[in-house]
């Protein structure tokens, strides 16, 4: 075979290989899955950028005062008890007993048996660059009634307890944010300082000084107080009841138990919880290192509110690049669809760029949702790619009402997802319904398609 038979024979072909709609439709597949390449580039790109938001929320909240949890407030009285201890001596074959006194020392924590806490969130925004987040500036109220311990209940019967160096102790995650605190315990108008308790790690608020003739039968505190974000609260008490009123319109309410009652709408929320020991696990008083259970119950007891940030895009930005392949398919199946039944011809090149077209509406929304609201975003960002197709298909495709149809797939297609991604609990619902309709329409249009025949035999 000469030179001139071999090259016409290789033409020959690439012209078959270039006209087989099988290998075509393969080929648009491998340039589906080369998309995955800017799409992570994409996702990357919003990972980053949610990095340097907690980054700006953290700097916020370091100057302004966290996320903040009230715990307690507790009683902390030390006790003593007295040990004896036998030991048995011997000396030239007799044995002797000798009975020795240790005073042993504990220190035993009381819960509340009425806990009432009422809190009135006053919010606004702080800025960080682009970024920004809810902060709080609160007014609380807490108050209740102790009762004594019983010791026997404790395993320390014999223990005597020294009220006069009792402390009432209370624990708030970040102090810095703490503005004044006054409060009264029993009959005292009592003091608030800094104070370290060994039950956990953290500053703890001490209220007053030592000196109690006896255990002190209620409290009363106010607490003026700056957060960021959230405010919680543990359900200490026999019984106890928490209100939180804020003029936020997007609250989130969370942890052990849900309030049970709660109001939502424009002008703010307001949400009421009630709580007993039961189910909490740990006793209404407790001897420090005894007690295990303890530091479980402070980690998994937390409840209270989130406020939200209706403009923050990025979980609906990283839920929407979960349907980027879905998209990017669609449009090219699209062009595939006329090339095949119009007769037309298209380059590899037209394809591709039609798919970035579509990869660039993820970084659009991304950028957009950063400043606007995710509803805006995503329409500017949908309109400006769907548009972008479409003036690119009354090109390619050759007649206008081609590229009316291309972009009105499109269209069709970014307001389906928008739904998806509104959806909470029929997201996944929705999502099969858009892509078992999806595959209906390419298997009602191909139906008589036959996949073994060139482009040119089908337009002929």
């Amino acid at each position: 075979m000469d030179q001139k038979s071999a090259s016409s024979l290789l033409d020959g072909v690439k012209e078959r290989v270039s006209s087989s709609l099988f290998l075509k439709a393969v080929g648009l597949f491998f340039f589906c899955l080369l998309s995955l390449i800017p799409l992570s580039q994409v996702k990357g790109l919003l990972h980053e950028r949610q990095h340097r938001q907690a980054v700006a929320i953290g700097e916020i909240a370091e100057q302004w005062g966290g996320a903040q949890t009230l715990v307690g407030p507790l009683i902390l009285v030390p006790a003593s008890y007295e040990e004896i201890t036998t030991e048995k001596l011997r000396n030239r074959g007799s044995e002797t007993i000798r009975e020795s006194k240790q005073t042993k020392r504990i220190n035993i924590f009381i819960m509340p048996d009425i806990f009432s806490l009422e809190g009135e969130l006053d919010p606004e925004w702080r800025h960080r660059g682009i970024f920004r987040t809810p902060v709080y500036t609160s007014s609380l109220k807490v108050s209740g009634t102790w009762s004594a311990p019983d010791l026997k209940e404790l395993g320390y019967e014999k223990a005597v307890i020294d009220w006069s160096r009792a402390r009432v102790v209370f624990k708030l995650t970040d102090p810095q944010g703490i503005i004044s605190i006054d409060s009264r315990i029993g009959e005292k108008d009592t003091q608030a300082r800094p104070f370290l308790v060994g039950l956990l790690e953290g500053e703890w608020t001490m209220l007053g000084e030592t000196g109690w003739e006896s255990i002190p039968q209620s409290f009363a505190i106010e607490i003026g107080l700056r957060g960021t974000d959230s405010f919680n609260f543990l359900p200490v008490g026999r019984q106890g009841e928490a209100k939180i009123v804020s003029s936020w319109a997007n609250p989130s309410f969370s942890g052990s138990i849900l309030p049970v009652s709660r109001s939502m709408g424009p002008d703010g929320f307001e949400g009421n919880w009630r709580f007993s020991e039961f189910g909490r696990g740990v006793p209404q008083a407790w001897v420090e290192g005894t007690d295990k259970k303890v530091g479980n119950f402070f980690d998994r007891s937390i409840c209270g509110v989130k406020l939200l940030d209706p403009i923050n895009g990025y979980r609906m930005v990283d839920r929407s690049l979960k349907y980027g392949l879905l998209f990017i398919g669609v449009s090219f199946g699209v062009f595939f669809l006329f090339e095949t039944l119009c007769g037309l011809r298209l380059h590899a090149m037209q394809y591709l760029l039609a798919g970035l077209a579509n990869v660039l509406f993820f970084l659009l929304l991304l950028a957009m949702s950063e400043i606007i609201d995710f509803g805006m975003a995503y329409f500017f960002a949908g309109m400006s790619s769907t548009l972008l197709v479409a003036f690119y298909a009354k090109a390619i495709l050759r007649e206008k009402r081609n590229a009316i149809v291309v972009g009105g797939a499109l269209f069709v297609f970014y307001a389906m997802l928008y739904i998806i991604l509104r959806q909470q609990d029929y997201a996944l619902l929705a999502g099969s319904v858009l892509l078992f309709a999806t595959l209906a329409v390419v298997m009602f249009l191909t139906r008589k398609l036959d996949w073994s025949r060139s482009r040119e035999t089908r337009a002929m």
